[in-house]
């Protein structure tokens, strides 16, 4: 193990201590990354060196980072995705897509967005697992079908959308929103667009897990969309109830 000194007075007082233990093995010129160290060993037995000139890294403007208080911009290797968590989509009747999938596939409704009379399904989310949602569906903001809102990956913790953060800010790739905690689902997030133009999400916890058989629908009213969206962060941006893939002209219909 190695252990550096704070200051070359502090080593050649460390040093002095060490050869009086009797401890001492002498000094080295050098290894990767550092310079001439002293070698003693422990008590137990471990072979330690101590020292004081270290290589500072050298990094090349490409790989520098846009932190300039950071040596090099984070490895563009990615963080471990662990599964799929779920997809959104969007139609043009979120109601009768929801019916059909609860109807003839065995879906669960978890959560709702409703108008404030409670009359009709703006927003649905369901699930066939204990998930709080395996699938999203969102109103359908052009004259088309069969669109895609975003797929959401599941990484396992907080600390890996940050990391995320900082691969898509040094590399170009662009960030819609968070890191932040969605109120629905309670999972917290972090949304981009991948190279192709697709959204991608992805949830560091598994927020909301069902296991009660009867579990009624939880329904929310439009005026409370804000809050079931983002219960902490900032607002969704506008981009995200408008965009969907693959893009359309208006008035043009995909299948």
């Amino acid at each position: 193990r190695r252990w550096r000194a704070r200051s070359p007075q502090a080593l050649a007082r460390r040093v002095a201590a060490i050869e009086a233990s009797g401890r001492g093995r002498g000094w080295i010129e050098g290894d990767a990354g550092h310079g001439r160290a002293y070698q003693f060993d422990t008590p137990a037995g471990h072979r330690w060196e101590i020292l004081w000139d270290v290589d500072y890294a050298v990094v090349a403007p490409a790989e520098r980072s846009g932190l300039i208080n950071r040596a090099s911009r984070r490895p563009a290797m990615g963080v471990p995705a662990r599964r799929i968590d779920h997809y959104n989509l969007t139609a043009p009747n979120v109601a009768a897509e929801r019916d059909f999938l609860v109807e003839a596939l065995g879906f669960m409704e978890r959560e709702a967005v409703m108008t404030d009379d409670g009359a009709a399904t703006i927003a649905s989310w369901l699930s066939v697992t204990n998930l709080s949602h395996d699938l999203a569906l969102v109103p359908e903001r052009a004259s088309a079908t069969g669109r895609f809102h975003h797929v959401c990956f599941y990484g396992g913790s907080n600390e890996m959308l940050f990391d995320l953060a900082d691969l898509c800010r040094e590399h170009g790739i662009a960030l819609e929103h968070g890191p932040g905690r969605h109120g629905i689902g309670k999972t917290t997030f972090l949304y981009m667009l991948e190279p192709g133009g697709n959204r991608i999400e992805m949830v560091g916890d598994a927020g909301a897990m069902i296991f009660d058989p009867a579990f009624e629908t939880v329904k929310w009213k439009a005026s409370e969309l804000p809050t079931a969206a983002v219960w902490t962060g900032t607002e969704m941006p506008a981009s995200f109830w408008s965009y969907a893939t693959p893009p359309v002209e208006a008035g043009v219909r995909v299948a």
